[in-house]
């Protein structure tokens, strides 16, 4: 409608926002304008010299009427079948995972800062839904995480008991050593005073994050050392 002159775009702002009430919506087959105020817009043309003539009561009453029993009834109708219509398609194309609650599972980690990273950790037990569908999850000590996670963020891998084992939780790696079997062992100390120092394998954490920053610092630590002084 501008074509091209651009500080004339509010004298086609009118005309712009009568064909947006006039056209015909998908979801409830009818305009705009009719659906709020229950009739037909005024045609295209100058009313100027039209004279004004006031409804009376009960051709007024008689629209609320229709409108409360005949037309928002309609609408509500053609919305629900064109919403059913698009949750079918949506569901075709979509595919949507429930996890109930008691599910295992581990979480998807989509930022890895390395491909060496482990692609889920885990694994947690899903201890609710909240109102907004997104879960609470609970670690093998029974902390609940900081965070809640999306459906997509999960993957469900058992929903029999993983946790029946006592977990003790780590307060550092202290060293590491290399067994006979050519796999290494770190010297961990526990967080519970009651526990000595222990060399434990891999496979004994529960998550490798531990391990990534021990070799992280060890490195950091090697580095500074060969570091030319000045």
């Amino acid at each position: 409608l501008v074509n091209g002159v651009m500080n004339q775009w509010d004298l086609f702002l009118p005309f712009a926002q009568y064909c947006i009430n006039c056209n015909i919506v998908r979801r409830h087959q009818s305009a705009p304008f009719a659906v709020m105020f229950g009739r037909a817009p005024n045609s295209w043309e100058d009313h100027s010299e039209a004279v004004a003539a006031p409804a009376s009561a009960r051709r007024q009453q008689q629209r609320a009427d229709f409108m409360k029993n005949v037309l928002f009834p309609a609408i509500e109708n053609a919305t629900k079948k064109v919403a059913e219509a698009y949750v079918q398609q949506h569901a075709k194309t979509h595919k949507i995972m429930y996890i109930p609650v008691g599910t295992y599972v581990m979480t998807i980690q989509h930022n890895r800062a390395s491909k060496l990273d482990p692609a889920n950790e885990g694994p947690y037990l899903v201890t609710a839904i909240t109102r907004g569908g997104s879960y609470v999850l609970k670690d093998m000590e029974g902390q609940q995480l900081a965070r809640n996670y999306t459906v997509s963020e999960l993957h469900p891998i058992s929903d029999e008991p993983l946790f029946e084992e006592a977990s003790l939780e780590v307060d550092k790696i202290l060293g590491h050593r290399v067994n006979k079997t050519g796999d290494h062992e770190y010297r961990v100390r526990w967080k519970s005073s009651s526990e000595a120092d222990s060399w434990e394998p891999f496979e004994n954490f529960d998550s490798p994050r531990l391990i990534r920053e021990y070799w992280q610092k060890l490195d950091e630590r090697q580095q500074a050392k060969s570091a030319p002084k000045r």
